[in-house]
């Protein structure tokens, strides 16, 4: 089954590239403290490693269902214009379209609950990646930011940070159909429960269409890598990893019950 689609193989990548310096701009300017460390807003998910600020949200098999749309709210559309203008070109074939940032650490491996039917293609816009050791592993299979691609969300994957940095996207969900591509089937329990844990480097990465060129060049990776419109920041301090964070819970829920 299809992991990837890479920049060339998604209609609208090209479209979507071009709008990212104005996406990441008009995020900075509403979040000034995201670049100083003290980024604190932001919609919190299931792991505390994952942030967003979001135009759309639809999650269907919630209980109870979550439809989220930003368009309603003239304060969202006047501080994202350009995510406001993208949600609402693709509306009808768009049930998730936001900013997601990954603090430094680890989303565990999951699935997207909110696709089950698998009628979307989750993309990744990159807008900040920091330099360093980070990445993104569907079903074992590693991939970087340092270009657009998107994925099947209905697949395992985890995202992994050891920057000490935080990595920015637009990651928007387009229908297959609306982008001309292939429908994927649907979610399958039995394959995600038969997917081996995921060791690193076991399996081939994904490689964008620059870094092929590189390594037929002889190149070293980074010397073509993707660079980040922003300067890097500093590593942030007294930042509580995935780990570290569930480590506290468990202690506070213990110390509740006693």
């Amino acid at each position: 089954m299809k992991k990837y689609w890479l920049k060339h193989e998604i209609p609208i990548a090209e479209e979507l590239m071009s709008l990212a310096p104005k996406l990441l701009q008009e995020f900075l300017d509403f979040h000034p403290d995201w670049l100083t460390g003290g980024f604190k807003e932001g919609r919190s998910h299931d792991f505390v490693n994952w942030k967003t600020e979001g135009l759309k949200y639809t999650h269907p098999y919630a209980e109870p269902p979550i439809v989220f749309n930003g368009l309603e709210q003239p304060d969202i559309v006047a501080a994202f214009p350009t995510a406001a203008a993208l949600t609402e070109k693709y509306f009808d074939d768009c049930p998730s379209s936001l900013y997601s940032t990954l603090e430094p650490g680890i989303i565990p491996r999951h699935t997207g609950k909110e696709n089950r039917d698998n009628e979307y293609l989750r993309i990744h816009v990159p807008l900040h990646t920091p330099a360093g050791d980070i990445f993104f592993e569907c079903e074992g299979v590693e991939i970087d930011w340092t270009d657009l691609w998107g994925f099947n969300n209905q697949l395992i994957h985890s995202a992994h940070n050891y920057t000490g940095r935080r990595r920015l996207i637009y990651m928007i969900d387009i229908s297959y159909k609306r982008l001309g591509l292939e429908i994927q089937p649907k979610y399958n329990p039995i394959r995600e429960l038969r997917i081996p844990a995921f060791v690193r480097g076991k399996l081939p990465k994904q490689l964008h269409a620059h870094q092929e060129l590189a390594l037929k060049a002889n190149l070293g990776l980074k010397e073509v890598a993707y660079q980040s419109p922003v300067i890097d920041m500093k590593p942030i301090e007294g930042f509580v990893s995935y780990k570290e964070e569930e480590a506290l819970r468990a202690q506070k829920k213990k110390e509740q019950e006693q």
